[in-house]
């Protein structure tokens, strides 16, 4: 799982929020914003913890406890100062001092089904009977599922980040039906998509180029 949350993109988030010198004994501990498997043989939910002023925000480490004084809200991205104490050699307890930045998330909004309005700028064509494509986006799961105007799909979300998104190998259902095109198009530009952009309820997805390849709109 690829979270893209880069030193710069850190630096963009909260450069302009507090700032905040840390004391003797305090370190900086970020939060992510969603709770995510602890690991993959089990279904219990973990935090998602990193140390460092700027450290990678590509890795992530899972944690069953939060700093002591901390009340945590999915859907945000904390930084936290914080004092630590070690209780065996391989396990410490963190204690908040300061909660010195909270930020939104902002690609949470992906989280939603989306249905197709356009391909690389053309309305599209349902004259044939298929069906129209849709998108589901399951962020927390790192997952997609949809169906593409015949067939049903899944996947996995590659990456994801405030304006990027890779879509990993898309599986499907082998239905047969009079007219594929749109079907078979739809999952070829989702495994060309590399970043995208939500607007008016609207979810444009572009290639490599900087190309509108899919035009999405939110289902309420």
């Amino acid at each position: 799982m690829r979270l893209y949350i880069a030193a710069l993109l850190i630096t963009i988030l909260f450069g302009c929020q507090t700032k905040y010198e840390l004391k003797e004994g305090e370190k900086y501990l970020w939060v992510y914003s969603l709770r995510t498997e602890c690991d993959k043989s089990s279904t219990e939910l973990c935090y998602k913890i990193k140390l460092g002023e700027n450290p990678n925000m590509n890795e992530w480490e899972s944690s069953k406890a939060l700093p002591i004084g901390f009340e945590y809200e999915e859907g945000y991205i904390y930084r936290l100062a914080v004092t630590s104490k070690y209780i065996t050699d391989d396990s410490v307890v963190y204690t908040m001092t300061e909660q010195v930045n909270k930020i939104k998330d902002q690609k949470l909004v992906l989280n939603d089904i989306w249905v197709l309005e356009k391909v690389k700028g053309e309305s599209i064509d349902l004259s044939g009977g298929q069906g129209l494509p849709q998108l589901e986006l399951k962020i927390r799961d790192m997952k997609f599922l949809g169906f593409d105007g015949c067939n049903f799909i899944q996947g996995e979300i590659e990456g994801v980040g405030t304006d990027r998104i890779e879509f990993g190998s898309v599986a499907h259902t082998m239905k047969n039906c009079p007219k594929m095109e749109l079907g078979n198009q739809f999952r070829e530009l989702l495994k060309e998509t590399k970043t995208y952009k939500v607007k008016d309820l609207r979810l444009m997805l572009y290639n490599e180029a900087g190309e509108e390849i899919l035009k999405m709109k939110k289902v309420d």
